[in-house]
């Protein structure tokens, strides 16, 4: 039963499981989990429509986007000479995060406007 509902929930997403849980009867001997576990996909429903993200070629899984954030850090941080503390690292990496998003400029404009003098994020 939950290889069936983790491959509809691959391909069409968790409302298809949510319904199929929500029409359990109530008498069900793990009824109170499931009312935990049904909580949790309700609140998280759009972030589960894995079809769509599927079909527009996202990754659904959390390994990629971790194995490209780890790459990422270690290509920013650990150059030849370089030593960083985290809070260093994290506030370069927020910079270069600004910078590629295009809101760095945007971002020291609000800065300024609002009076704070501090220059770490």
């Amino acid at each position: 039963m939950f290889k069936l509902r983790r491959r509809l929930m691959r391909d069409y997403g968790a409302a298809c499981v949510v319904r199929y849980f929500e029409n359990l009867p109530a008498q069900h001997p793990a009824k109170a989990q499931i009312e935990d576990a049904l909580r949790y996909f309700r609140t998280n429903i759009t972030r589960m429509d894995y079809g769509t993200f599927r079909k527009f070629g996202y990754f659904i899984g959390s390994g990629a986007m971790e194995g490209t954030c780890k790459s990422l850090v270690n290509q920013r941080t650990d150059l030849a000479g370089q030593r960083w503390n985290p809070s260093g690292s994290l506030n370069v990496l927020r910079c270069r995060a600004l910078v590629a998003d295009e809101l760095h400029a945007l971002y020291w404009r609000e800065r300024a406007s609002s009076g704070n003098s501090k220059t770490a994020a």
